[in-house]
């Protein structure tokens, strides 16, 4: 995990139209947390605030490093999404291994309303504060961090059957490498391709039309229409649409998306589910051949954090 990034950024696109980039959180509420089988400071820094929990950097004497302490404070989520969607994000949680998502070296409960997930710390902050920092992304640096987020995705998808269901700037990180890590699992679930999800969560200007308009829908294919307004964002610095209203077709792009780009996220914003496109098409498409046959997304194994085996008490 690490620090939440940004503020309230405003541009303007070549239309004329003023959209803002920001992160929308407001649930305030600090506690502190030491276990000491990982020998944590006492004084941990608070670093992002969400509905239900709250995070804290803290240094770990264990790891010789700085961890994410995230508190999930049960109290402040109503009974019925305790019992059924905490316990996905736990499991899933401790269930993902990957060079581009969060590691996650420690859970516990140590107190019946209190959960304790302890992660690697990035401090490159989100990939929402390093868009706005830059007003927008070159073409090269996108499909680089894209084409992490996607290898994320595809081993939740097609190696563990999980559809993360809330990707967005916010919850994609860096760490000091600017490496791309996916991180809160807090809507996850174990689902498959033909399935149909009746859970409307996420966040709004990332949700595919269906999850809008509450129609089931295939929590993959949401991923991945969740994706393209990553990428568009990412090159662009402002959303396609407004934020609280229902994203219209056909969506228009400003001159500084390329039209190969402009291909590929019109195809992963698809209307229709079923012709969206995929991590497949992702990596055949023009776009992101052009800028990644170099391989400078990939992570060379010098740079690679290692950990512990994951440990739970």
């Amino acid at each position: 995990m690490g620090q939440r990034g940004g503020g309230d950024t405003q541009v303007q696109d070549s239309t004329g139209n003023n959209k803002r980039l920001w992160a929308t959180q407001s649930f305030y509420n600090v506690t502190s947390f030491v276990d000491h089988n990982y020998q944590l400071m006492t004084c941990a820094q608070l670093i992002a605030v969400t509905q239900h929990s709250t995070v804290h950097k803290s240094y770990s004497k264990v790891f010789g490093r700085f961890v994410a302490i995230k508190i999930i404070d049960k109290k402040s989520i109503p009974s019925f999404l305790v019992e059924k969607f905490l316990p996905r994000e736990l499991e899933i949680t401790k269930r993902v291994n990957h060079p581009h998502i969060v590691h996650c070296l420690h859970i516990a409960q140590p107190q019946p309303t209190k959960v304790v997930i302890i992660y690697e710390f990035c401090d490159g902050g989100t990939l929402l504060k390093y868009v706005l920092d830059y007003n927008g992304l070159e073409e090269k640096e996108a499909a680089r961090l894209f084409r992490q987020l996607i290898d994320a995705v595809y081993h939740l998808h097609f190696e563990l059957s999980v559809a993360h269901r809330d990707i967005k700037l916010e919850n994609i990180l860096l760490d000091s490498n600017k490496v791309l890590k996916l991180a809160d699992f807090g809507f996850a679930r174990k689902t498959y391709k033909a399935e149909k999800s009746t859970s409307y969560c996420g966040t709004r200007p990332y949700s595919a039309p269906q999850l809008v308009d509450h129609i089931p829908y295939e929590a993959f294919a949401a991923d991945w229409f969740a994706c393209g307004i990553a990428l568009y964002t990412m090159i662009s610095g402002f959303w396609p649409h407004e934020p609280w209203e229902k994203i219209s077709y056909p969506v228009k792009f400003t001159e500084r998306i390329s039209p190969s780009a402009k291909n590929l996220i019109e195809r992963l914003i698809e209307k229709d589910e079923n012709k969206r496109a995929d991590f497949k098409e992702c990596i055949n498409s023009e776009w992101l051949r052009k800028h990644t046959a170099d391989g400078s997304w990939i992570v060379p194994q010098s740079t690679s954090t290692v950990y512990p085996n994951w440990k739970a008490y």
